[in-house]
């Protein structure tokens, strides 16, 4: 308020009341008595009625604390229980009840119960407001347990609180009214103010003279105040306006005008209602014509409220109000301060704390409190639902209830601990429901603390884990396979990132290529690569996530630089948000030999169909030329210069018979002759006959404990001989050729086409110029040669023999060779521990083998004239009758018609191949059905027939392979018949 107007009113009352003192001095005795006589019996009365206003205030005070705290503990805050919320209102209602009955007050004792009928209904109509707010109260907390917040019960609960207040501030009033009255018709409000107006006249008289000694002091000093209330006024922070009882601003200061943009200039004289929102100027304008007439007391709590800006915008505010009168003029100061800041954070706050009620209780995961001893001060509905119980029904209950045995015992021991640590992490439980049922959940947690820093609480929260435990478990045997079928898969698997950098291999690969996992997880995709192929394995490697992946054939390399062929499926895949390809090689460099084997077959067989009806046919010319030369022979004397021209004749046609024998090696392997043998000395005396007259060196590295095997010792010697032959042609101007011999035992599938077993291994080796890569694969074809044809260079069938005499005794033959350093040749023949050497049959010279005396029959199918010609007579002459049959089914017919006639044949010869009628084979199953103990030997030109190869599976007792010399036809028939004599 203005100071000039006290600085103006002093002096005045002053002047007026100078000369009236000694008037009054007698009559100031007087009143001194009166009030002694009646200030106690005031005394009393206001007393009183301080008291019946307090406990309106304490009614006041803890209904409002009620709807704050159970707001409070609506949006979650359980620091006070539900009881004491309630408590307050019991509070009221005892309050209420000292009003109506007299009693004891928190401020002191009522004594005299009101009589005042209107204001006994005013406290009734209260009494029952309490009432219905404790209802809303119940049913708002009951529905909030039910379906949470946001319904009309939050509005009815507002209201009823609202309406409560309303009606304590009309108590209130209402009582000050009725005191006001009850002063009136006592007496005592004229004796007050009597005695207060002779009091403050006196004192006013000696306050004037004192006043008026000092006065020219005082209006100094009060000029300084006043200077310095203005600066006060216009430097504080907060607005500070002044207005008077009509309304009109007389004070505005420069705080003010920054919360309401108005200058001081605007505002001095104006209405205050130009700085209220509209939706308040009623109330205002109630409200000031409501003091002016009544004289409520003034307003010293703050009111937060909405100050209208000058650019329309309303302010949010915090108002103090103070009224003041001066010299019978009434008016207000208010304290102002912008509260926008601190109202953005409130509502910030209610935001946060509303989001944070919703999440508490419509939260997926539970929520628990416990106190020190584990039992339950808080949880939140998803908790209740997950147990199936409600929060009356868990609060205060000890946590270990709700577990399993197992799982209780195993909270005690983890309770402590957490306790002492102040955190926990993934703890598993097993949890009872209310219906029996148990499941899983796992708890992560925090202490509390109070401010002492001692165990208040804990919170934590509770994860149902039931579903992903199970999932985990799938996906960690599901990972176990993968890993397992990773690891120990034949094939290779590896994964590679985008930049081509290996990120896993598996044990295959590794072997495969001879690098270490760490090796490959240290690289990328370019340690396989050949310089050659890159820019093209990148380009598709660029282009796999775009093309969904590619399958190709690619040429690797290993540790050692020697080239892999492998067939690769390459395709992408995400692994936790990143892009990865997995690869799947599989080596098909023993595959692609083995396609190279198949195809180098289907040539020799081309070839062999052809060559195998040559040497047919020409093995019965030579057998017929042989037959005659062994006839002939058997006319002459030994020592006669005839016989030895004989000899030599048919030495003559058995080396032609053996240059057949190659055609049919060349095509099929010929039909080896397997013995047992012992290799160390074969190897080394074949190999140094192969290099008799060269400069080629010759190394041996030959195992003493070689395992014994079963083969063809001419098609063996033949095999080391062309292998030594190649390899010295390779160093035309000298060198060094090595053979080697060991013991290996293979595993499945570490040779192509071998299989397990034991097998010896034979090397050689020269250090020639080596074999260029695009002609390898031709090496073992026939008449492919790189020496050029004819005698001095090369036929061109020396590899091919070799390789087929090594494929029919079942091995197999590759090599490996560098350009500049050499080839090295090496096969494998299988060791057959389970052979029996047949005992040894004494094959005496035919000068040696007495002729049966008795002539023993013997029936001959052949349709080649040349030899059926001569042969009976060569018979005749070794002691057998021989009977011809030129085709199958004379020869069934004769020898049925000898067992008829009880003149049986001692034994049968049988050509496979009969031009024009029955052949060998199928007569040999008549004469089984005629006579299962029928002798016959299998005669052919064609030594590679499977009725040659396995005479026995087809019922005959021997072979006599064309051409066959005197003694193998005396030797032959001698062992097939030796049983029967």
């Amino acid at each position: 308020m203005d100071e000039n107007i006290n600085s103006s009113y002093l002096k005045s009352s002053g002047k007026k009341y100078r000369y009236l003192l000694p008037l009054f001095i007698g009559l100031l005795g007087v009143i001194v008595v009166v009030m002694l006589l009646v200030g106690n019996k005031m005394r009393n009365q206001q007393h009183q009625d301080h008291l019946f206003m307090d406990a309106i205030e304490d009614v006041q005070i803890t209904t409002s604390l009620f709807h704050l705290w159970l707001e409070e503990y609506i949006a979650g805050d359980r620091t006070k229980d539900i009881k004491t919320v309630f408590s307050y209102l019991e509070n009221a209602e005892k309050e209420i009840h000292v009003m109506l009955y007299g009693g004891v007050t928190s401020h002191g004792t009522l004594s005299d119960p009101i009589t005042d009928p209107v204001v006994i209904e005013a406290v009734n109509e209260l009494h029952a407001d309490l009432n219905t707010l404790k209802e809303s109260g119940s049913k708002r907390l009951d529905h909030l347990e039910k379906s949470g917040t946001g319904t009309d019960l939050d509005q009815s609960f507002d209201r009823d609180f609202d309406g409560f207040l309303n009606n304590a501030g009309k108590l209130e009033e209402l009582w000050i009214d009725n005191e006001k009255k009850y002063m009136a018709r006592s007496g005592n409000v004229i004796m007050a103010v009597i005695i207060a107006w002779t009091s403050t006249l006196c004192l006013s008289i000696i306050g004037v003279t004192l006043l008026e000694r000092k006065r020219s002091r005082a209006e100094s000093e009060t000029l300084q105040s006043e200077e310095k209330f203005r600066r006060v006024i216009s430097t504080a922070n907060d607005a500070i306006i002044t207005i008077d009882h009509t309304g009109a601003i007389r004070q505005w200061n420069n705080a003010a005008t920054g919360i309401f943009g108005y200058t001081e200039d605007e505002m001095i004289g104006s209405p205050v209602s130009s700085i209220i929102p509209e939706r308040y100027k009623t109330a205002h304008t109630a409200s000031l014509k409501h003091y002016l007439k009544n004289g409520k007391r003034q307003l010293t709590y703050p009111v937060v409220l909405e100050g209208l800006n000058k650019n329309g915008t309303e302010v949010p505010i915090e108002l103090t109000t103070a009224a003041w009168t001066v010299n019978g003029e009434q008016g207000f100061t208010s304290f102002i301060r912008d509260i926008t800041e601190r109202k953005n954070a409130e509502d910030s706050l209610k935001e946060s704390e509303r989001r944070y009620r919703e999440l508490y209780e419509n939260s997926p995961l539970g929520y628990q409190s416990l106190d020190s001893d584990g039992c339950l001060i808080e949880s939140n509905s998803t908790l209740c639902w997950m147990l199936g119980y409600s929060r009356e029904e868990m609060i205060g209950k000890w946590f270990g209830d709700f577990l399993t045995e197992g799982s209780r015992e195993k909270f005690k021991k983890n309770f402590s601990r957490f306790k002492s640590s102040g955190e926990v992490r993934g703890v598993s439980f097993d949890v009872v429901r209310s219906d029996g049922s148990s499941f899983m959940v796992e708890i992560d947690g925090r202490v509390g603390h109070d401010d002492k820093g001692d165990f208040k609480q804990t919170h934590c929260i509770i994860t149902d884990v039931t579903s992903r435990k199970k999932t985990e478990k799938k996906l960690k045997e599901s990972e176990e396979r993968f890993r397992s079928i990773f690891n120990t898969a034949k094939d290779g698997f590896y994964v590679i990132d985008l930049e081509g950098r290996y990120r896993n291999v598996n044990d295959a690969v590794c072997k495969l290529f001879g690098y270490t996992r760490e090796q490959f997880l240290s690289s990328d995709i370019r340690l396989l690569l050949f310089p050659e192929d890159m820019d093209d394995i990148f380009n598709k490697h660029s282009n796999l996530w775009a093309d969904g992946g590619f399958v190709s054939d690619l040429r690797l390399r290993d540790k050692e630089g020697a080239e892999l062929y492998v067939d690769i499926n390459i395709t992408p895949l995400q692994i936790g948000g990143e892009s990865f390809a997995l690869g799947v090689v599989r080596d098909m460099t023993e595959r692609r030999k083995t396609d190279q084997e198949l195809k180098k077959m289907d040539k020799l067989q081309s070839v062999g169909i052809l060559a195998g009806g040559i040497a047919h046919d020409f093995n019965n010319i030579m057998a017929a030329i042989v037959v005659n030369i062994g006839l002939a022979q058997t006319y002459l004397n030994p020592a006669d210069e005839a016989y030895k021209i004989l000899a030599a004749a048919e030495k003559s046609a058995l080396k032609g018979s053996s240059l057949s024998n190659q055609l049919i090696t060349f095509s099929s392997g010929g039909t080896p002759v397997k013995t047992v043998l012992v290799l160390p000395e074969l190897i080394t005396e074949s190999a140094h006959f192969s290099l008799s007259g060269s400069d080629i060196i010759l190394k041996t590295d030959i195992a003493d404990d070689l395992w014994p095997i079963i083969v063809d010792e001419g098609q063996f010697t033949q095999v080391i001989h062309n292998l030594i032959i190649n390899s010295s042609q390779a160093m035309p101007n000298g060198g060094e050729v090595s053979i080697s011999a060991h013991n290996v035992e293979l595993a499945s599938g570490e040779v192509i086409p071998l299989k397990a077993g034991r097998y010896v291994k034979i090397e050689v080796a020269d250090c020639g110029e080596g074999i260029a890569e695009d002609i390898r694969a031709r090496i073992f074809d026939p008449y492919f040669t790189t020496k050029g044809m004819g005698q001095e260079k090369g036929t061109g069938l020396g590899l091919a023999i070799v390789h087929s005499i090594i494929k029919a005794h079942n091995g197999c033959i590759d090599l490996d060779s560098k350009i500049g350093k050499g080839t090295t040749f090496y096969f494998y023949l299988p060791v057959h521990e389970e052979y029996q050497v047949d005992p040894h049959v004494d094959t005496k010279e035919l000068s040696e083998v007495d002729a049966p005396k008795d002539k023993i029959r013997i029936l001959i199918l052949e349709d080649d004239e040349q030899v059926y010609a001569y042969l009976p007579k060569l018979l005749w002459k070794l002691g057998y009758e021989a009977v011809i049959a030129t085709d199958g089914t004379e020869a069934i017919t004769r020898y049925q018609e000898a067992l008829e006639a009880e003149q049986p044949f001692s034994a049968v010869i049988i050509d496979l191949v009969i031009r024009g009628g029955m052949g060998g084979k199928e007569a040999m199953k008549e004469l089984l059905k005629i006579d299962p103990e029928v002798r016959a030997l299998v005669s052919s030109g064609y030594s590679m027939d499977p009725s040659v190869l396995e005479y026995e599976k087809y019922g005959f007792k021997g072979t006599l392979t064309k051409p066959y010399t005197v003694e193998n036809l005396k030797s032959t028939l001698f062992k097939l018949l030796e049983n029967r004599r």
